[in-house]
């Protein structure tokens, strides 16, 4: 029973059960990384599973990807997980068995009737109570729970790529310190 599954049922968290995974390939029949642009998404959490959705987004090759796995290139956009910025792209691998995803794994999920995806650092307790915990690496953002039968698909955190190059002055301790200061001066002000 697919609701009973999707429900939280441990064959479906652990991928044993129903999951389609659309994809694509090149012409040697290598899997390819599909890229999901700004403009597409909204559109592909209604598309996630669709092969000719799936087959017209943008698609390409990294060598240096594992040849076993399947991977996707998600956008960043807002605040909440800096330092990854609006303009970063993360590089996913598809999770087929969601128990397995470790506290503190940062994790693209596609959620039901949300027209967007969410990029957060991950806490596990599916098996404790059929959830995630979602952060985000901006402490001004609070964390939020979100069920397992609200999941669609999780992707974890291969890589980055980005066009920005790093400030050397820039660390997270940096941007924690100007985050809590200006907090501060709008509670004050």
């Amino acid at each position: 029973n697919l609701k009973e599954l999707e429900a939280g049922n441990a064959s479906y968290l652990m991928g044993t059960k129903i999951r389609v995974l659309a994809v694509t390939a090149n012409t040697e029949g290598k899997e390819n990384v599909e890229f999901i642009p700004i403009e597409a998404k909204a559109g592909y959490v209604a598309g996630y599973n669709d092969p000719e959705y799936i087959s017209k987004l943008p698609r390409f090759q990294l060598p240096q990807l594992p040849t076993n796995k399947t991977f996707r290139m998600f956008p960043i956009t807002g605040d909440s997980m800096l330092p990854f910025i609006n303009g970063d792209y993360i590089i996913t691998e598809f999770v087929e068995d969601w128990i397995s995803v470790k506290s503190g794994t940062l994790c693209i999920l596609i959620l039901k009737g949300n027209q967007e995806f969410v990029y957060k650092q991950v806490e596990n307790r599916l098996e404790k109570n059929g959830t995630f915990l979602l952060h985000s690496l901006n402490q001004c953002y609070e964390p939020y729970e979100v069920k397992s039968d609200q999941i669609l698909e999780v992707w974890k955190y291969h890589s980055r790529w980005s066009k920005q190059v790093p400030d050397k002055e820039i660390t997270l301790k940096n941007i924690e310190e100007k985050m809590t200061s200006i907090m501060m001066m709008l509670k004050t002000g």
